[in-house]
């Protein structure tokens, strides 16, 4: 079985392209972000020394091309939740909330179908 590590490295390999501007950070959550052809890529980390913080994490993405999209959200503990025909209109903004339990890796995936 994959550990953890393993699984958030893997995350950073998704990271392929141009890095798109991240604003919003937190005390303990962190991101990165990259766009490669139609997908969008994003690294959430809610790292807490202490081990107490859950963080409910607002994403907004800015700027989309007007179409059909799949948003998968992968948590390194092998949780995955996909939601897809996301329809952005003309404007291109998509807000989403991600829970981030304590000491947290996840991946984002924006997909243009």
């Amino acid at each position: 079985k994959e550990k953890p590590r393993y699984q958030a490295l893997k995350f950073l390999n998704q990271l392929r392209g141009s890095e798109v501007l991240v604003e919003g950070e937190g005390t303990f959550v962190k991101a990165l972000a990259s766009t490669s052809e139609n997908v969008i890529n994003v690294i959430l980390v809610n790292y807490d020394a202490k081990d107490r913080n859950t963080e409910l994490v607002p994403i907004t993405f800015h700027n989309l091309e007007p179409g059909s999209y799949t948003m998968n959200t992968i948590y390194v503990d092998g949780k995955t939740i996909s939601v897809r025909n996301i329809s952005i209109p003309a404007g291109g903004t998509l807000q989403r909330t991600i829970i981030m339990p304590k000491n947290m890796v996840v991946a984002v995936e924006l997909k243009k179908e």
